[in-house]
């Protein structure tokens, strides 16, 4: 293959892995946005839909087929960019695949519930969830998901490790009816990052 189309294919492997990891929460926010109707329209991220309108019907149909091609692509993508070769030159490969896929699916109820419970009436209880979800994901990284290269390995186990602890404050902090400071935040990234060291 010539360098000219190797460079290309870097920056359309580069693009893409951008749209599907970094603006993943907004797009999955988005798409399921679409499904609400009828509610305060001074809020900037709804928009005014009258339920059972032709708009609605539209608006539901679009936002399904963009969702399911959304995943689609996402798990195409992470089994694509995954391999459990131990020759792979993919800088994540390792021992699990479908490790990664969990995590779409964390992501994807977080969003859920971030859009269709507003007042955050379940919220606590679905982060507690999450946190029990991202303990099953770091379990299994450390267990079954090694990633070959030690430094993307090291990082990527602090990351869950982050997510863990910080789905487990979030729903301390909402069941407990306290606000989030700064003091804490730092407290709870700080135990993160001791935790995902401590799995290192």
């Amino acid at each position: 293959m010539k360098e000219g189309t190797k460079m290309v294919l870097k920056v359309i492997a580069l693009i893409i892995s951008t749209y599907l990891h970094v603006l993943q929460i907004p797009m999955l926010m988005m798409y399921l946005q679409g499904y609400l109707c009828d509610e305060d329209p001074d809020d900037l991220y709804v928009l005014d839909v009258t339920c059972g309108s032709a708009d609605h019907q539209i608006m539901i149909g679009v936002c399904t087929l963009l969702l399911l091609l959304f995943l689609a692509f996402l798990f195409y993508e992470t089994l694509l960019f995954n391999s459990n070769n131990f020759e792979s030159n993919i800088p994540w490969a390792s021992l699990e695949r479908n490790v990664t896929l969990l995590k779409i699916v964390v992501k994807l109820i977080q969003c859920g519930t971030f859009v269709f419970d507003k007042q955050g009436n379940v919220r606590g209880y679905v982060n507690l969830v999450c946190f029990l979800l991202y303990l099953l994901l770091l379990y299994s990284r450390l267990t079954s998901g090694i990633i070959f290269v030690k430094t993307i390995n090291y990082a990527t186990i602090i990351y869950e490790s982050l997510n863990m602890t910080l789905s487990l404050f979030v729903a301390a902090s909402i069941l407990s009816d306290n606000e989030i400071t700064i003091s804490t935040l730092a407290l709870f990234v700080s135990l993160g990052l001791v935790v995902g060291l401590f799995c290192i």
